[in-house]
């Protein structure tokens, strides 16, 4: 049976207060909870007609704002949590209101989860406040402009923010499982324990600190069968406490026969939160927001044979994320995982039973917004003809679609121009005219005339460069992304996207993949997914007009910052949303060591994480008075609505940034030692972080990391292949090599730990790491020993002190 319940938001609700209460029907059919619910809290009656919810629903008593009319015209942005917007682009009832739904990351976000309560209704709370609220008081007023733009309202009060947690109840009695003695005194696992909701509230951080998914199902399958033996028998252990006997013998005569089979089932508990980014009394949500949670029953783990555990851990120890949802089965649906029937749209689970269903339909009725009766209406057949384009269509071995790749997919055409990379614009430009993306797989032979190990390598790194800068740009809702899909077969991510799920599984990737990209095996898998309405042409945002792209280039670089070329130029890259605490600890300490030393650090400019961590080292040292080196930060109003905006970063540090020499997209700090850049495209600022980098070193990071370190990658294959790189505005290190430094930092793997990098690095022979420039350090320490000998052999003086620098010229620079 499913429930849902609504209610303002009251902080330390918890969900057994809910759920576990006799209550009663009212003469209207509709359940009230009793007196004493959620401590004297506001659920206590209802006054709305919610009987075509067909369950039982808890509604908070009357809202003021429920009498302001519901104004779509006045609230047009809908703002979701990464991890449910599959759900809601799937089935919400919304569908026929002007809505836009765009992804919490799309717009001025910070991190997706704080679990810092005790409840999923607190968590989701939170989500929203740290994740949304937080980050928007301290955007710049550009970026709010630029995150108002993208989902075309005017102000906050047109965007309703939405986040969501889940909790998962197991039978408690399973705790008395001596499997559990070796996990007992971890944190999460007695959380779980003592909240009764197990294994509390972080499934994820739970299952990687047993060892992972595999583990984890495996420990609940022997402590079912324990306890089975214990119960079946009427025989315990000595060790077992008296009230803990009393208990496992009261529960089975409580559940009368059927008390083994009800030892499998858990519950699923769903909690969404409702809130305006900004509060205006005319609109109909009260200001602390509303929660809605539904719960469901009788869902139980599939049982895992040996062999099954050991293929999971398998697949772990690659870096593939194992989703529990994999293996957890709904009773009255033929078996099907949870997996299984949410990839059904259609299904009667996912429109019915699933809990975020329950939640939108009962957010729907409370606040009387009319449902579209068939929302899923588009199909391939009523479709525009669309263009694709291809990762075979880019590099030095793109191909001409001849034979069997040539034609039509449906009214799907691929691009036939072959697309030569000679720098950044070359790549992203390719994408403006495009309706979509395909990643598909490479022939196996080089054409004539190539080098078959060069070619591997650009076929391998030209998909690695079309997912990563897909992946990364389309959910920020770039001009040349906004709703435009990626496809990629089967076979590319099974076999080169293992840095991908590694950032995924270390949660250094906000974003799922179905969310980001599409995935088929065959031509009609891709024809399937298609027409089940994953891609509407018409309702993309197509660029009108395009801005053009200005690369910048080491002229203005060395010009604006005076270091005069003289510097050793290194390029630091790594996340904005890593929760690893080895990865911001390691890039900290790097920073603080090279702002001693006499060279240029190149940033993304981002104020949160790793990407934070660069510039609060930077700014330490600096203020300390041992600061030698110069930091240039670049940002892109694009990205930094994800990686946060600088001003608190600022306001910590009391450090006051000047307006530039030359226009708005300049400023500076510390007697000119920082400087910010902000350019209009992601193109730019990517070519203008490695391309006058004479060193790329690469901290913890995801798809977005990725796409920088993987775009030097590809600069020092075209040196090896052709003699010139990718990156033609930097002079004469156009034609040299970069050197690649990993910093391998460890990172839990269940009972383990291995380095963030180790996927990467198996990815590549040692001779193909050499023709890259790859070199990967399992310390800080020791990357920045082989930084500073590298910098001495190339002839750099990064040990003299460096004079103040002189005031510009204020000459206009030709880039702005």
């Amino acid at each position: 049976m499913a429930r849902v319940v609504a209610g303002r938001y009251v902080q330390g609700v918890q969900l057994k207060d809910l759920y576990h209460l006799s209550s009663k029907y009212n003469n209207h059919g509709m359940l009230l909870a009793p007196e004493d619910a959620v401590n004297n809290s506001e659920v206590l009656s209802c006054h709305v007609d919610v009987e075509a919810l067909s369950c039982p629903v808890y509604i908070a008593d009357d809202w003021e704002e429920r009498h302001n009319h519901w104004d779509w015209t006045r609230t047009k942005g809908l703002i979701v949590t990464e991890n449910d917007l599959k759900h809601w682009e799937a089935d919400y009832p919304l569908r026929h209101t002007p809505l836009v739904i765009e992804s919490k990351r799309d717009f001025i976000s910070g991190p997706d989860s704080e679990e810092i309560e005790s409840t999923s209704i607190d968590i989701a709370f939170w989500k929203g406040v740290i994740g949304c609220d937080e980050p928007y008081k301290y955007a710049t007023q550009r970026e709010k402009e630029e995150a108002f733009t993208h989902i075309d309202v005017r102000n906050g009060k047109h965007v309703l923010k939405i986040s969501s947690d889940r909790e998962l109840g197991w039978q408690n009695v399973l705790r008395h499982s001596t499997v559990w003695d070796p996990y007992r005194d971890l944190p999460l696992v007695e959380e779980g324990f003592r909240q009764r909701i197990f294994p509390g509230l972080r499934v994820n951080e739970l299952q990687n600190a047993v060892g992972g998914a595999a583990n984890l199902l495996d420990l609940f399958q022997k402590s079912k069968a324990e306890l089975r033996l214990w119960m079946e028998t009427d025989t315990y252990p000595d060790h077992l406490s008296k009230d803990a006997i009393a208990e496992m013998r009261a529960y089975k005569d409580r559940k009368g026969d059927r008390w083994s089979e009800d030892l499998d089932y858990h519950k699923s508990y769903e909690t969404v939160f409702f809130q305006f980014l900004e509060y205006d009394p005319s609109q109909p949500l009260p200001e602390e927001g509303v929660y809605i949670t539904g719960a469901e029953y009788k869902r139980k783990f599939r049982h895992l044979s040996d062999e099954e555990l050991e293929r999971i851990r398998e697949e772990e120890l690659k870096g593939k994320q194992v989703d529990l949802n994999d293996y957890d089965v709904v009773s009255g649906y033929g078996g099907a995982t949870i997996t299984d029937l949410e990839k059904d749209h259609e299904s009667g689970y996912f429109k019915y039973s699933f809990p975020m269903a329950r939640v939108m339909c009962a957010f729907a009725e409370i606040m009387a917004i009319p449902k579209l009766e068939n929302p899923r209406t588009v199909r391939l057949e009523d479709m525009r003809s669309a263009r694709l384009i291809s990762n075979l269509n880019f590099g030095e071995c793109a191909l001409d679609f001849k034979g069997e790749r040539e034609g039509q997919l449906g009214k799907y055409k691929r691009v036939q121009s072959a697309i030569r990379i000679k720098d950044r614009n070359d790549f992203d430009n390719a994408f403006i005219q495009t309706d979509g993306a395909i990643a598909e797989r490479w022939p196996e032979e080089a054409p004539d005339g190539v080098n078959q190990k060069l070619y591997e390598l650009e076929k391998r790194l030209i998909t690695q460069l079309f997912v990563a800068n897909r992946a990364t740009v389309k959910p920020l809702g770039d001009a040349t992304a906004y709703a435009k899909p990626l496809m990629i077969h089967d076979d590319i991510i099974k076999n080169q996207m293992r840095a991908y799920f590694n950032g995924t599984k270390y949660k250094t990737i906000t974003s799922k993949d179905n969310n980001v990209f599409f995935r088929f095996s065959d031509r009609d898998g891709f024809m399937s997914r298609l027409a089940r309405g994953a891609w509407n042409v018409e309702k993309m945002r197509q660029p009108s007009p395009y801005p053009a792209t200005g690369l910048m280039g080491d002229d203005d670089l060395y010009y604006l910052t005076d270091c005069q070329g003289s510097d050793l130029v290194e390029a630091l890259v790594g996340s904005a949303s890593s929760h690893l605490p080895s990865g911001n600890k390691h890039a900290r300490f790097y920073s603080q060591e090279s702002a001693k030393k006499k060279l240029t650090m190149v940033t993304g400019g981002g104020g949160r994480k790793i990407m934070g961590a660069f510039l609060e080292g930077f700014i330490e040292t600096q203020k300390s008075g041992d600061g030698n080196a110069l930091t240039i930060a670049h940002r892109v109003p694009l990205a930094s609505r994800k990686e946060g905006s600088l001003q608190a970063l600022m306001e910590k540090f009391d450090v006051e940034l000047e307006a530039g020499h030359y226009d708005g997209n300049y400023q500076m700090a510390l007697n000119d030692r920082m400087h910010i850049y902000t350019h209009d495209h992601y193109a730019e600022r990517l070519d203008a972080i490695i391309g006058p980098a004479d060193v790329v070193t690469s901290f913890i990071g995801g798809v977005g990391t990725e796409d920088e370190y993987v775009w030097a990658m590809y600069h020092n294959l075209m040196v090896e292949m052709r003699g010139y790189g990718v990156c033609p505005n930097h002079g004469d290190k156009n034609f040299s090599k970069k050197q690649l430094h990993f910093v391998n930092s460890e990172v839990p793997n269940g009972q383990e730990r291995t380095g963030y990098y180790d996927a990467l690095s198996s990815m590549f022979t040692e001779e193909e790491q050499k023709i890259l420039g790859m070199h990967f350090y399992d310390t800080p320490e020791q990357a920045l020993h082989a930084r500073d000998q590298y910098a001495r052999e190339c002839g750099y003086d990064i040990d003299t002190p460096r004079k103040d620098p002189s005031q510009n010229c204020g000459n206009e620079l030709s880039y702005f």
